[in-house]
C-alpha cells in the first residue's frame, strides 16, 4: 500500500491519458464500420482490437490511481471494474450506431484484455527489476 497521497491536482492530472485513451475507443465505437486488416479476419481483427484496446485502458486507470493511497488489490480492482464497465457501455452505446451492433462476446474480450494487462503491469510493477521504472 501506497503510504503518500499526493495532492488532489496531482491524481486528477494522472487520469487524463486513461480519459484521452476513453475518448478515442468512443469515437472508434461511434463509427459506422472499421477497416478491415489486409490478411486477417474481421472476427481476429475484432478480437485484436477489444483486447489490447482494453488492456491499455485498464493499466491507464491503473496508474491513474496510483497516487490514491489504495492497496494494490483495491488498485487492481476498481481498475478492472472501471475497464469493463466502460466496456459495457461502450457495447451499449455501438446500439445507437447504424451498421455496428453489441456482442456479449466484446465485452468478455474486454475483460481478458483488461485483466491480462493489470496482470502484467502489476507484477511488472512489483519486480525488483522494473519496478523502479513504473511510478506509483
Amino acid at each position: 500500500m501506497s503510504s503518500v497521497t499526493a495532492s488532489p491536482r496531482i491524481t486528477t492530472l494522472r487520469f487524463l491519458p486513461a480519459l484521452a485513451w476513453a475518448g478515442v475507443i468512443f469515437y472508434i465505437s461511434d463509427q459506422p464500420t472499421l477497416p478491415d486488416v489486409p490478411g486477417l479476419a474481421s472476427t481476429i481483427t475484432s478480437v485484436l482490437g477489444h483486447f489490447t484496446v482494453y488492456f491499455v485502458l485498464a493499466v491507464l486507470i491503473w496508474w491513474g490511481l496510483g497516487a490514491r493511497g489504495l492497496t494494490d488489490r483495491q488498485r487492481v480492482g476498481i481498475a478492472f471494474t472501471i475497464a469493463v464497465l466502460y466496456g459495457v457501455s461502450d457495447e451499449w452505446h455501438q446500439s445507437f450506431v447504424p451498421g455496428r451492433q453489441p456482442d456479449i462476446f466484446d465485452i468478455i474480450t474486454d475483460a481478458v484484455g483488461a485483466a491480462t494487462g493489470l496482470a502484467i503491469i502489476q507484477r511488472v510493477a512489483s519486480s525488483e527489476r522494473f519496478g523502479h521504472l513504473i511510478p506509483k
